[in-house]
């Protein structure tokens, strides 16, 4: 029934107009197409323990604290903030369970001690109040939230520090219990693809677990009878060693246009955005002790926060690019100096990590003497390892990041002869327009978008 009631609202809200009501403050609305998304998670409410997220990314960002360690993936739809080496897309949209959602935060975690799952909470929050920035309609859409998303839902958006929470165990749209895992294996936790969802249910001994706290097996009535206390102190604690997987999704918020779409109910948020609520935080805590297991940010970067942040991220590229060109080979030499020693070869077939690299070596003509070659490699290495492998993968995003900066920025350092790279016939990930990258940096001199016009649910129906 819930999931019936769950359909009709998606329908209804793909078939509701947006909200075309002012709002007031001064917000990115003014800054026309200088904004910019970029997604970041740790362990903790502390920035510097933080790390951005390559979105709609295979690879899982991984960090750890007191409490568990956590694998964590974040996929939004058509995304095109930063890092600019995200994919625009997931596989993960693709497949038929996740065809109208608009976003994803997928987790894998082992506590690292028995941790409460009664109080164990997922939801927003803030640490500062938000009240003065409420849109018109907040508590109607609120009403809609609380009745087809999630009824065991709390908020208190009035508060100093307003949150936005719900139990834990109804509050993960997809829970799957797995094995107990060695400390071995705990360094290296298992994440699903994105090409296979994650799917309700259980691995091994955790099948026991769902059994034993009598949580069924449907993920719509799994949550549903978690909304009572007493079912959650059935299931106690999320267990010492054990893997949990959980995903969190939904199709109501776009977070391209920054729009709400719900039943009856569609607003364009940017208007209501300021320098106090650009931050989109998602948390996974202890609401009784106040303990944070994990909070991811989705940030809308604009005004002066977008030139500093693309700067930041061409130098992170260009740091990449130095140390992987002076990582040795599967023989033991640099790959500048393998280069200098074959000049008459450079083109021929050699490993995969080394493939970019080489390129640049000889394209940029670099004259840099390299570090002292390291102990030389056994022979019978002659395959990268899949680390070096995904290196190599990052590599190769960031020349192209490079590339575009240059071609989109001039006078950026990037467009200097020496950035100049050669086409590649590797695919490349799908970049932003060198006139978007450019209209960011130079709005005055980019022509002006039409505006999108937005209506008014409620008087439109």
């Amino acid at each position: 029934m819930v999931a019936h009631l769950k359909d009709k609202a998606v329908n209804a809200m793909m078939n509701t107009p947006d909200d075309s009501s002012g709002g007031s403050g001064s917000g990115p609305e003014g800054y026309g197409e200088k904004y910019i998304l970029r997604v970041s998670a740790g362990p903790s409410y502390d920035l510097s323990t933080h790390q951005y997220v390559p979105v709609n990314s295979e690879a899982p960002t991984a960090f750890e604290n007191d409490f568990m360690t956590t694998k964590l993936k974040v996929r939004i739809r058509g995304y095109n903030g930063l890092p600019r080496t995200s994919s625009s897309h997931s596989p993960y949209f693709d497949h038929p369970m996740h065809s109208k959602d608009q976003y994803s935060i997928g987790f894998s975690f082992v506590p690292k001690k028995d941790l409460d799952a009664v109080h164990a909470t997922w939801g927003n929050d803030f640490d500062h109040p938000v009240r003065d920035r409420l849109p018109p309609g907040f508590n109607y859409a609120l009403g809609i939230v609380k009745k087809f998303i999630d009824p065991a839902m709390e908020v208190d958006a009035y508060a100093d520090e307003p949150w936005l929470w719900s139990p834990a165990l109804d509050g993960f749209f997809k829970l799957r219990i797995g094995e107990k895992l060695s400390q071995e294996e705990q360094k290296d936790i298992p994440h699903p693809a994105e090409s296979a969802p994650l799917e309700e249910g259980a691995d091994g001994s955790g099948k026991q677990v769902r059994e034993a706290s009598g949580m069924p097996d449907d993920s719509e009535k799994r949550r549903k009878y978690f909304m009572n206390e007493e079912n959650r102190a059935k299931f106690g604690v999320f267990e010492k060693d054990r893997l949990y997987h959980g995903d969190f999704f939904n199709p109501f918020i776009d977070f391209n246009k920054f729009a709400l779409r719900l039943p009856g109910f569609s607003l364009k948020v940017m208007k209501y955005i300021n320098d106090k609520t650009h931050v989109l935080r998602y948390v996974f805590k202890n609401r009784h002790s106040d303990d944070v297991y994990f909070v991811v940010n989705i940030t809308l970067l604009f005004g002066d926060d977008v030139a500093p942040a693309l700067q930041e991220e061409d130098e992170r590229s260009r740091d990449a690019s130095r140390e992987l060109s002076r990582e040795p080979s599967t023989d033991g030499t640099t790959i500048s100096k393998q280069i200098a020693q074959d000049p008459q070869n450079r083109h021929q077939e050699i490993p995969f990590r080394q493939s970019q690299a080489k390129r640049e070596e000889i394209i940029t003509n670099s004259t840099s003497e390299d570090p002292p070659p390291p102990p030389q490699a056994s022979p019978s290495a002659s395959t990268p390892s899949p680390a070096q492998q995904n290196d190599t993968q990052f590599f190769q995003k960031a020349l192209a990041h490079q590339r575009n900066l240059a071609q989109a920025v001039p006078g950026h350092p990037s467009s200097s002869p020496a950035f100049q790279y050669a086409p590649s016939h590797r695919h490349e990930p799908q970049m932003l327009s060198t006139q978007k990258i450019t209209s960011m940096l130079n709005p005055e001199e980019s022509a002006q978008s039409s505006e999108e016009e937005f209506y008014d649910a409620k008087t439109s129906q």
